[in-house]
């Protein structure tokens, strides 16, 4: 497909598969796994959002636009000026959010029948993830930024926000520099958050791993449910029915890596091979 496939939407039997330095997405049948259409013309995609049947947004690390799709031709028909990079993004009554995370602490807010930036809040630095949950609430992990670039460093933060009035609500601050939280993830009931926590700066190794925190939680979670011990956890995905947790380990992003299965309690299942750096997870569940 070409260099780095990132990310990856399933609507109905069509698959869209996100290739980030090739500039591409995608479009395979999700039943015989053959390609049937190529949509070109972006810059650096990362995640594409799906409104309708005939209708998606695209987020880019290089471009200061979200690309509006047409899903029937398959080309890009339209820009929403951002003014700055994009990342992940969900939707909520009529609006998309997006997070921008390359040196950015943006949460922005798009008016879906406008096509219309309309409002927008500083975060943390750096938000990489971004989940809705069962009460319609935002949450928000930012990884702090990175040290010694202009942009500089902050303790990473976990936030909840308001999509209404786009106010922050909840603001958990994680207690060192050298933690480094990423895959925001809901399970299966939307009430309780999974993420990644792993750095090799990170003072305690034991701290490392996976972490899980109901939405109505006042208190960070101190321990992670999953150590990652020798492992490198890099991408986590949560089974939209039964919760299982899917993480992938990049090992020394060279070999083939390998992804382990876990139960929403921790307990492991098993194991399996694939290929080199698995990075994201998507579920076909029909």
């Amino acid at each position: 497909m070409g260099d780095v496939a990132y990310s990856m939407k399933i609507k109905g039997n069509r698959g869209y598969v996100v290739v980030n330095n090739s500039g591409k997405i995608f479009v395979i049948n999700t039943t015989t796994f053959k390609h049937e259409a190529t949509i070109s013309d972006l810059i650096s995609p990362r995640y594409i959002e799906i409104l309708s049947e005939t209708k998606a947004y695209v987020s880019d690390l290089y471009s200061p636009q979200i690309s509006i799709v047409d899903l029937v031709s398959n080309t890009v028909s339209g820009q929403i000026t951002i003014g700055n990079s994009t990342e992940q993004m969900v939707q909520y009554n009529g609006f998309v959010y997006a997070t921008s995370w390359s040196f950015n602490d943006k949460l922005y807010k798009i008016d879906t029948n406008q096509d219309k930036l309309v409002d927008s809040i500083s975060i943390a630095k750096q938000p990489n993830s971004i989940v809705l949950d069962k009460h319609n609430k935002l949450w928000i992990l930012s990884d702090g930024g990175i040290a010694g670039t202009p942009f500089g460093q902050e303790n990473a933060e976990l936030v909840r926000v308001n999509p209404e009035n786009m106010a922050i609500e909840k603001r958990f601050v994680f207690p060192s520099l050298s933690d480094s939280p990423s895959e925001l993830k809901l399970n299966s009931t939307k009430d309780t958050l999974f993420f990644i926590n792993g750095s090799w700066q990170m003072a305690d190794s034991e701290k490392r791993g996976i972490y899980k925190m109901p939405v109505t939680s006042d208190f960070f979670p101190e321990n992670p449910i999953i150590s990652e011990g020798a492992k490198l956890f890099y991408s986590l995905g949560i089974e939209p029915v039964t919760s299982i947790i899917y993480v992938s380990d990049a090992i020394d992003f060279m070999q083939k890596g390998l992804v382990y299965r876990f139960t929403s309690s921790g307990a492991k299942i098993d194991s399996l091979k694939v290929g080199i750096i698995p990075g994201a997870f998507c579920f076909k569940m029909d």
